[in-house]
């Protein structure tokens, strides 16, 4: 389809999304890459025990810039409004 006979044909998702990213000529594969990832990423955490607080690098990355997670709940929460 849209990657088929292209370099990213066989490559998984996340692969696609980091070699296209911040590519002008890549754009519109990116887009489409990454509108796939956001809606599975939510659609997962909405299933039963799904979301919940970050584990790993990502919630070690969340506490290194806003110094605990109910911090950056309150920074996402205000972005979000405004």
């Amino acid at each position: 389809m849209f990657i088929a006979g292209t370099e990213f044909e066989g490559l998984s998702l996340n692969d696609i999304i980091k070699k296209t990213q911040g590519k002008e000529d890549k754009s519109a594969i990116f887009n489409n890459a990454a509108q796939v990832f956001n809606h599975t990423f939510y659609w997962n955490s909405m299933q039963s025990n799904g979301g919940g607080r970050p584990t790993g690098k990502i919630a070690q990355k969340i506490t290194q810039a806003f110094g605990d997670y109910s911090k950056f709940i309150e920074a996402f929460s205000s972005a979000t409004a405004t």
